[in-house]
């Protein structure tokens, strides 16, 4: 089933200048996608109210899923 998962661009404050829908199957898909699309910034990944992965100029760091 496909979620749609919300990243956000930060600003150099660490404040929310932009967001985008990216849809994807998983975390980790959601993760490859965001990190392909938005090469260059600083972002977060959300599902719902859950922060999935912090994303800086291309390089991922999950943050695990609840219960790991």
């Amino acid at each position: 089933m496909v979620a749609a998962y919300r990243l956000y661009r930060l600003d150099s404050a660490g404040k929310i200048a932009r967001s985008f829908w990216v849809e994807a199957e998983s975390d980790e898909d959601a993760q490859r996608i965001a990190a392909a699309e938005y090469p260059a910034g600083q972002y977060e990944l959300w599902l719902y109210n859950r922060h999935v992965a912090d994303l800086r100029d291309g390089e991922v760091t999950p943050l695990g899923r609840p219960g790991t």
